[in-house]
């Protein structure tokens, strides 16, 4: 999945949840004025505002994994060892990872770049420097040589 394509999902999710919101807040302020207590009538409505949730959480969960293939690294397994890195969704029980886990596999992948940056810079430095001192050193014939 490329940034393009994930920032339009991203944010078509984050409009739906943005509604669901509301219309749970109105239904909540409803059921208020019946005498239901707000706990209750969120537990009773809420079902469309968690399952936005969650498709935005498989969302960043799927590019986070995507991202970290893309850089020779594997998440976690799903299994007894690592339960606390996956959650489900409650729609159709599709693992995604929780929040351990996105930040354990976020902090894997900056400190794959980090590394892989450590490589590159030093050399881009060195190429540089010996470009400016070839310009230097062309402007100097030049004018000796005039």
């Amino acid at each position: 999945m490329n940034i393009l394509t994930y920032r339009i999902r991203l944010r078509k999710l984050e409009s739906k949840l943005s509604i669901e919101s509301k219309a749970l807040d109105k239904v909540i302020e409803s059921d208020k004025k019946k005498g239901i207590s707000e706990n209750v009538a969120y537990q009773s409505n809420s079902f469309e505002y968690r399952i936005a949730g969650e498709k935005i959480d498989i969302l960043k969960s799927d590019y986070l994994i995507s991202t970290a293939n893309k850089l020779s690294l594997r998440p976690r397994d799903q299994n007894k060892q690592n339960e606390d890195y996956w959650e489900r969704d409650s729609e159709y029980g599709k693992p995604y990872l929780s929040e351990k886990g996105y930040c354990d596999l976020r902090s894997a992948i900056r400190k794959e770049r980090k590394e892989s940056q450590e490589i590159v810079i030093p050399i881009i430095t060195v190429l540089i420097g010996i470009f400016g001192t070839l310009i230097g050193l062309l402007t100097v014939a030049k004018s000796y040589f005039k």
